[in-house]
């Protein structure tokens, strides 16, 4: 047998004799006796086991290559840091296995902290911070690189109802921090109008995830989602956002990304529900990437809003029913405006247009169940219908400006109430 190193076979210790393998406990066969009994104690550590201290975790240890070269290779074991570290040149060293973060667990009850705000105040990088179910009513900042995490999704919630006018902000995300499996509600007075943010990521340059974590948000201006910057790579999975604002003329937006004048990030939606919005989403700015998978939507304004120019946005998988109501004046399923020279590719997509609860005499937008201005559009496999009103016109397809489209194994279906047309360019 190889002289490999370690420390356990995971055999469990014998009952009788002195290195006696075949023992029924380890169903061995008595042929490996000599075989394991050779480089093997009888606890099953091999004889060759090379420990790495002193016992007394006080002394730092080295095992070098023993090349007798300058700058040889090595491990060993950091003390201070309580970790394995490696060098491959001699000189400098990295953890075999970053360091965990610590878990600091949050309950009404029974535990350290029984706030959130008390145990992020008190977590380090890489730590995170695990809360037990209750309600916590709180508007909380998550530090750079420190995780918040529900130990259940419907049970553990994070709110602030009856906000006042102004901005609040009830979960905040900081630098490469992400929340998980929890819930999140805010209300607030629609006039003058409090405005309400679920979720807010406060910077830029950085990788930010939310994931399993439902949203509800109903205020004077409610978003359920929200991150203005550029250059950042925002992921939400799995979430539920049910979004509405109440102060006339203000629609609700289940996620708001980016900003006009802000360069690049990427976005990505999947698996996600955003129910009562106004927009479900609305990005904005200049190159940047979109990735909206498997994703159901109801607004009541614009179901995807994609406003950037010379960008790239991947659609696929989607849902998207949009039905204006009274006060609306829009009525646009996926909706590219200014995107010159953006790609926008949808595929496997059901866009549904129902306008028979708008207000014809509010309308004032061009309606269509997929609007461009100027994109290269590539729409593959999708189903695209219309349920007009009288007095409105509404397009299965509209674009304007120069570039080429393309539509391919696609159905639009009209019920001829008011003025209708499957494409326009």
């Amino acid at each position: 047998m190889a002289n490999t190193y370690t420390t356990n076979l995971n055999l469990k210790k014998p009952t009788r004799g002195d290195v006696d393998w075949d023992n029924e406990i380890n169903e061995n066969l008595d042929s490996l006796d000599s075989i394991i009994s050779a480089d093997h104690n009888a606890d099953g550590s091999h004889r060759n086991t090379i420990n790495i201290g002193d016992g007394q975790n006080s002394v730092d240890k080295k095992i070098s290559a023993n090349t007798g070269e300058a700058n040889e290779p090595y491990i060993s074991y950091d003390v201070a840091n309580d970790q394995f570290v490696i060098s491959d040149n001699g000189t400098d060293e990295y953890p075999l296995v970053p360091a965990a973060g610590n878990v600091l667990e949050v309950a009404k009850s029974g535990k350290k902290y029984s706030t959130i705000s008390a145990a992020l105040s008190a977590a380090q990088s890489g730590d995170v911070v695990l809360v037990y179910p209750g309600v916590y009513e709180e508007t909380v900042t998550v530090p750079a690189d420190v995780h918040l995490v529900g130990v259940d999704r419907q049970k553990t919630i994070v709110q602030q109802l009856n906000c006042p006018a102004g901005t609040t902000y009830i979960v905040t995300l900081s630098d490469n921090s992400s929340v998980k499996n929890l819930t999140v509600n805010g209300t607030g007075q629609s006039s003058p109008p409090a405005i309400v943010f679920g979720i807010y990521v406060s910077e830029q340059f950085f990788t930010n995830v939310i994931r399993d974590v439902d949203v509800t948000v109903e205020s004077g201006v409610a978003t359920g989602i929200q991150a203005p910057f550029q250059q950042l790579d925002l992921t939400v999975d799995g979430c539920i956002l049910d979004v509405y604002s109440t102060y006339a003329g203000q629609a609700a937006r289940g996620v708001s990304f980016g900003a006009t004048a802000q360069t690049g990030g990427t976005l990505t939606v999947n698996n996600c529900d955003i129910i009562r919005s106004g927009e479900g989403t609305h990005s904005c700015g200049n190159g940047q990437i979109q990735k909206i998978t498997n994703t159901r939507v109801k607004a009541h304004s614009i179901g995807l809003n994609v406003d950037s120019v010379g960008g790239s946005t991947t659609i696929h998988g989607c849902h998207i029913e949009v039905a204006p109501e009274s006060d609306d004046i829009f009525g646009r399923g996926i909706a590219s405006y200014p995107s010159v020279d953006s790609d926008v590719v949808i595929t496997a997509t059901c866009v549904v247009l129902d306008m028979t609860g708008a207000d014809s005499g509010m309308i004032a937008s061009t309606c269509a169940a997929i609007y461009g201005d100027d994109p290269y559009f590539t729409i593959t496999a999708c189903e695209i219908v219309i349920k007009g009103l009288s007095g409105v016109t509404c397009y299965g397809i509209y674009t304007s400006g120069t570039n080429d489209y393309y539509i391919r194994n696609s159905a639009i279906r009209l019920d001829n109430v008011g003025t209708q047309y499957s494409i326009y360019e």
